[in-house]
């Protein structure tokens, strides 16, 4: 049963793929007759030696190149030869059309969201598996051909356009969970430093929180703004199409590495670079142990009844009412309980503070920055001889 389900969907993804490219055909073929003017600014196509973002100017074209342009853009739904995987071809700017062609752009936007559907049901192993047997997908960039075209039906003032997108995209991952990612890739399309990389992290606790910071490729944007000045900002990677007469243009400078300089808070709590190829960074100590997603990020309270309790919001140092906080939180680890790898023995003078906790662990930073994963029934029982029981949460 599995086999003949995989079979619909890669038959239903084969006719989605057919059927933009027709949609493709007729809406171009609309387009010819009706286009009379474009501004568009033509962005270099990276090859298989370039990294994003773009290292080359834009180029700008007007007139009978700019329609040119404008019109080829719309059409690549294939990948160009030494196209770069991970780019696709932009060409942002205004396409001037005297007559309608909505219609048939919109029954192209329907076609694209139909195909991207149709693809939802391939995994990237399974894609990369089809699209070497099937000739339609062997070429196919899929970006591209998901990318639904900008249409109006009435003129607009004003188009600026600029980039955005300066920075990295943040994700955050415990250890153990990139250790899994990594051994997912390994059984399919592994690189060459894998092995060495999963024998690096196999070192390092696997509840600790590391960041995936990935360059994010600088994206052209334009802010449309019509006869009554309402404005309206859009992804631009191909040329807006807009009835005539041409509206203003506010030009594509070329793209300047380095121009946002704000510190994220992501950048002031990172530390050393853990894996290069998968941009994970080890964050500093204090922030280790924390990650959104469950009840770590904690501060720790003992109530009346002396129950210990790991209560969301924001860290605090760890003070029972009534009880020296060194002392307590020594004898938890006078067990013989080390810290967690890479740190040093608990400097005897140090001051502890515990700054995160989950159902299992209290985490603790000693003055030096050591980090302690301290199991919390250990703490319960020091606190008041009670069992893991005693233990409840907020």
């Amino acid at each position: 049963m599995a086999g003949a389900n995989d079979n619909q969907a890669r038959i239903a993804a084969i006719t989605a793929t057919q059927a933009v490219r027709d949609a493709t055909r007729i809406a171009l073929d609309r387009l010819h007759e009706c286009a009379v003017d474009a501004q568009v600014f033509e962005i270099p196509v990276q090859d298989e030696r370039e990294a994003l973002p773009p290292t080359a100017g834009v180029m700008p074209r007007s007139g009978d190149a700019g329609i040119q342009a404008a019109l080829a853009a719309l059409a690549a739904l294939d990948y160009a030869e030494c196209q770069h995987p991970m780019a696709t071809v932009r060409c942002p700017g205004v396409l001037v059309v005297d007559g309608d062609a909505k219609s048939v752009v919109n029954e192209l936007n329907s076609r694209k969201r139909e195909l991207r559907a149709a693809m939802s049901a391939f995994g990237t192993s399974g894609w990369y598996t089809w699209r070497a047997n099937l000739p339609d997908w062997a070429h196919l960039n899929r970006l591209q051909a998901y990318r639904e075209w900008h249409v109006y039906d009435a003129p607009r003032r004003r188009v600026g356009l600029s980039w955005a997108g300066h920075g990295h995209s943040i994700e955050q991952l415990r250890i153990g969970a990139l250790i899994a990612r990594l051994e997912k890739q390994n059984r399919t399309h592994g690189h060459v430093h894998i092995e060495s990389e999963l024998a690096l992290l196999a070192g390092f606790d696997p509840d600790e929180v590391v960041v995936i910071r990935k360059p994010v490729a600088p994206n052209p944007v334009a802010n449309v703004v019509d006869f009554n000045n309402r404005r309206r900002l859009v992804k631009s990677a191909l040329p807006l199409i807009v009835p005539a007469p041409m509206p203003t243009i506010g030009a594509l400078g070329d793209f300047v590495a380095g121009e946002s300089t704000r510190a994220t808070r992501e950048d002031l709590a990172i530390d050393t670079l853990l894996v290069e190829h998968w941009h994970a960074w080890r964050y500093r100590a204090p922030y280790r142990f924390r990650l959104p997603a469950d009840p770590v990020n904690a501060r720790l309270v003992v109530d009346d009844e002396l129950r210990l309790t790991a209560k969301s919001g924001a860290s605090r140092p760890f003070q029972p009412p009534g009880i020296d906080q060194a002392e307590v939180l020594r004898a938890a680890l006078s067990a013989g309980r080390g810290p967690l790898p890479g740190n040093p023995p608990l400097d005897g003078a140090g001051v502890l503070r515990a700054t995160a906790a989950n159902r299992a662990h209290v985490y603790l930073v000693s003055s030096d920055q050591s980090v302690w994963r301290v199991p919390i029934g250990d703490i319960t029982t020091v606190l008041s001889g009670c069992d893991a029981e005693g233990v409840t949460y907020e």
